[in-house]
This record gives structure tokens, C-alpha cells and sequence, in this order.
């Protein structure tokens, strides 16, 4: 008679008998998330949400880029929105591209049936400004400014009508800033944004520092303590000179530096104290 020995089991069985006397356990590497740069076995139960993922599906029907390729960035942005919609009503995206971090918002908050949150967008909606990038950035990049407004185009293809278009099938109040930060912050601007509540969810996406830095600089005073700045890519690779430019300026500020995300973003939640 043969015996058939599984030694596969066998190892398996000796492995977690092993962890068992250390209460540890073995876990199943199958079940995985792996995109843009983030692979985790951490729980990511998020992708089976129906809200999350109608709001992606109808973001994908109607934006010029595939906004799957990030789909993680897109639910923090998003749930840090639902935290910050207990604050204010009062939101800002500098960096809007074809719209998919504030549109994905608004559909999430319109099949949760919340409030709906005034905006505040600001974009040159022609990429990248490429008077304001110094020559030590573009050093860093490693190749021109045109070259690098190139790169984006392909991602999202940005065009102001459609993108306003957009975010008017919406019932809430947007208001549209389109040219370059820190052109667009005139006076009479900053004082009616003052004029509001505080913003309660900012998003910095410039994709370079001398927006990023003016945008958090002018801003994040009219935060909420407690509000939510979130950088896009603060922590990301390959974006380096950007994180060094904002630790830069909150340690200028007196502000705790960003929590650096394992997605490539930064958070910053605005402390009770004056700046």
C-alpha cells in the first residue's frame, strides 16, 4: 500500500502551529489590494461598498482619465469629506483638473443624501503655470515644464466648459477661480471666501511647489480647527521637492508637518490654534 504524504499541509500545519504559540496567525496573501504604488493585505472592504462604487463608476462615465487607477486616494478624499461635512459645509480643491476628487464628492454625498458642500475650485485648467516653477524644481524633474504639462494631459485631459458642465448637474453652490495660485488670490477674493464659514476639506493638487505652498500659506487659516487639508502628493514618489517645500512652510508657520499616507498623500488636520 503507498501513503501519500502532502508535504505542503504538513508545512502549512507546523507553520501555524508555530504561530499559534505566539498568538499569531497566518494570513491568506490572496486577498490583496495592489495599485498606484500601494500593496497591502490590510482590510480595503471599501471596494465593496455600493456607494463608493456607483460614485467611481459615474466619475469614470464623465472625466477624462481613469480615476480607478487610484481608487483609494478617491475614498480618503472622500471620507475624510464625510468627516469634515460635521464641521462646515464649506469645501476647497486647488488643483482640479478634470474634476475627480470633488466630483466623486459630490456624487458620494448625493447617494448618501448629506448636505451638499459649496465649493471653491481653483485651476488654471491649462496645466501647469509654467512662469512659477522654479529652476530647482524643474532641475528635480529632470525634464521641462512643457514636458511635464504633457504627462498630465494624457491623464486628464482637462477642459473648463466640460468640467463645468459637470459639476452643474449638481444642487449646490461652485464657484470656479481659473488661472494660476497666487495670481488668483486677489483681494476682493480672499475677503469673500473670509466672508464664509471656515473651510472644513481642502485639497492642494498642483503637482508643483510654488502653488502648493502659496495655496497652504493663504488658506489654511480660514481652516476649521479640526479641518482637513489633504495634499495629493505630498508623499508620493518622485514628488519630494513638493513635501520638502510644505514641511518647509509649516514649520515656518508653526504647524505640525503632514501625516504621510502609505497612498502618497499628506494630511494635515488644522490644530486649535491661530495662524
Amino acid at each position: 500500500m503507498k501513503i501519500k504524504i502532502n508535504f505542503g499541509n504538513i508545512l502549512r500545519q507546523g507553520i501555524n502551529s508555530f504561530l499559534d504559540f505566539f498568538g499569531l496567525q497566518l494570513i491568506n496573501k490572496s486577498i490583496r489590494y495592489a495599485e498606484d504604488g500601494l500593496h497591502t493585505i490590510h482590510n480595503h472592504d471599501f471596494l465593496k461598498d455600493t456607494h463608493f462604487n456607483d460614485t467611481l463608476n459615474y466619475v469614470s462615465s464623465v472625466v477624462a482619465g481613469d480615476p480607478n487607477i487610484f481608487r483609494y486616494r478617491i475614498y480618503i478624499a472622500i471620507k475624510l469629506a464625510e468627516y469634515a461635512k460635521t464641521l462646515t459645509l464649506n469645501f476647497c480643491e486647488c488643483g482640479v483638473g478634470d474634476g475627480v476628487i470633488s466630483l466623486s464628492i459630490l456624487k458620494y454625498f448625493h447617494n448618501k443624501e448629506y448636505d451638499m458642500p459649496n465649493l471653491w475650485l481653483f485651476d488654471t485648467f491649462s496645466g501647469i503655470e509654467e512662469s512659477i516653477v522654479p529652476a530647482e524644481e524643474i532641475k528635480y524633474w529632470g525634464v521641462s515644464v512643457l514636458e511635464k504639462k504633457k504627462q498630465y494631459k494624457k491623464i486628464y485631459g482637462t477642459d473648463f466648459d466640460k468640467v463645468r458642465e459637470q459639476f452643474a448637474k449638481f444642487p449646490n453652490r461652485t464657484t470656479f477661480i481659473k488661472g494660476p495660485i497666487p495670481e488668483t488670490f486677489s483681494t476682493k477674493l480672499i475677503n469673500d471666501m473670509k466672508s464664509e464659514e471656515p473651510i472644513s476639506f481642502l485639497h492642494i493638487d498642483m503637482n508643483n511647489s510654488v502653488p502648493e505652498v502659496a495655496a497652504f500659506k493663504t488658506l489654511v487659516p480660514f481652516v476649521a480647527p479640526g479641518g482637513i487639508v489633504l495634499l495629493d502628493d505630498y508623499a508620493y514618489c518622485g514628488y519630494e521637492f513638493q513635501k520638502d517645500a510644505i514641511d518647509t512652510v509649516c514649520s515656518e508657520m508653526k504647524l505640525p508637518i503632514p501625516v504621510s499616507l502609505p497612498t502618497g498623500q499628506g494630511l494635515f488636520i488644522k490644530p486649535n490654534i491661530l495662524v
